[in-house]
């Protein structure tokens, strides 16, 4: 498949083209939710394939960096016969608060990311270990909205349902004025 791009110049009586053969590779990533408490496990999946075929027995790597840009993990999967794969680890204890960066690569196909929090309390959406109003507001202003709405603020989805709904309003407001220990 290609992609073809032209720019006109009618003033100069120029049109330019230039054609670019897109990619014939897709790459997803994801993780199982889009938030995650200390010493939790974190399942990272996706799929490979090329042209819409699955690409089958191929090594894929995982990198995990941190809120201060630190590389916590690393690990490697093969794909299966459908072109998926997955790589679980767990979070420590000492894991730090915020969002982190999952970059998934392989040799050809490229890489592609997605990236989850790491909360401590929860209801606590900005990760900074108090549950307040900062979180009240950032829910409420989030309120309605679903995965790809402007709106959408994953941090904000304490259930991973892809929603931001009175479930995760009632999670801020019942943990209001908690701490983490």
């Amino acid at each position: 498949m290609k992609a073809t791009w032209c720019l006109a110049l009618p003033a100069l009586l120029l049109v330019a083209c230039i054609s670019v053969a897109a990619s014939p590779y897709r790459f997803t990533v994801e993780t199982d939710k889009p938030s995650y408490y200390r010493k939790e496990y974190v399942c990272v999946y996706g799929r490979l394939t090329y042209n819409d075929w699955p690409v089958q027995q191929q090594q894929v790597s995982v990198s995990v960096r941190n809120p201060l840009d630190r590389t916590i993990f690393y690990g490697t999967n093969t794909t299966d016969t459908d072109g998926r794969y997955n790589v679980t680890f767990r979070l420590s204890n000492q894991t730090e608060l915020g969002t982190y960066t999952i970059r998934v690569n392989h040799f050809e196909a490229g890489s592609n990311y997605t990236t989850f929090r790491v909360t401590s309390l929860p209801g606590d959406v900005n990760g900074d270990g108090t549950v307040d109003l900062v979180d009240v507001y950032q829910v409420a202003m989030a309120y309605g909205s679903y995965l790809g709405h402007p709106r959408w603020d994953p941090a904000c989805d304490s259930n991973g349902d892809l929603k931001i709904d009175l479930i995760d309003y009632y999670t801020v407001t019942r943990n209001y004025g908690k701490t983490d220990p």
